[in-house]
């Protein structure tokens, strides 16, 4: 497993790494489901199946709801008490930047014992892309 940064638990993500490995991984042939398989193991990460579209997952994460997209990127979703108020179409490096941001407030909520979580995650994604 990865180092945590400054070598301690409590330590916060790495935005900008974050942001890099899932760009990457998101421009991978079947990046999109990659990364959302990848983080439906983070934990308090919600799994939504769509009715109408059961070989769709969804996985939510904070207050935003990813779903693959064939073109490699993600759509994201702002969900507030369980409705989409906004919903946008968005290219792998947009997208990297937005899970980033997210587990970054998914961090925040559930606090350090993720952490280890997600580095384990970030480093398959970093194995996936290599």
């Amino acid at each position: 497993m990865a180092d945590l940064p400054n070598g301690s638990p409590e330590s916060s993500l790495d935005r900008a790494r974050c942001a890099r490995v899932i760009t990457q991984a998101l421009q991978l042939p079947g990046g999109g489901e990659l990364v959302t398989g990848s983080l439906r193991g983070i934990p308090g990460a919600a799994v939504v199946r769509r009715r109408f579209r059961p070989t769709s997952i969804d996985v939510q994460l904070a207050d935003w709801r990813y779903q693959p997209e064939p073109s490699g990127g993600l759509v994201v979703a702002h969900v507030v008490d369980g409705g989409v108020v906004a919903e946008n179409v968005m290219r792998p490096r947009e997208a990297g930047a937005h899970v980033a941001m997210a587990l970054s407030r998914h961090l925040d909520r559930l606090g350090p014992r993720i952490l280890p979580d997600i580095l384990a995650m970030l480093e398959g994604l970093e194995i996936a892309a290599d």
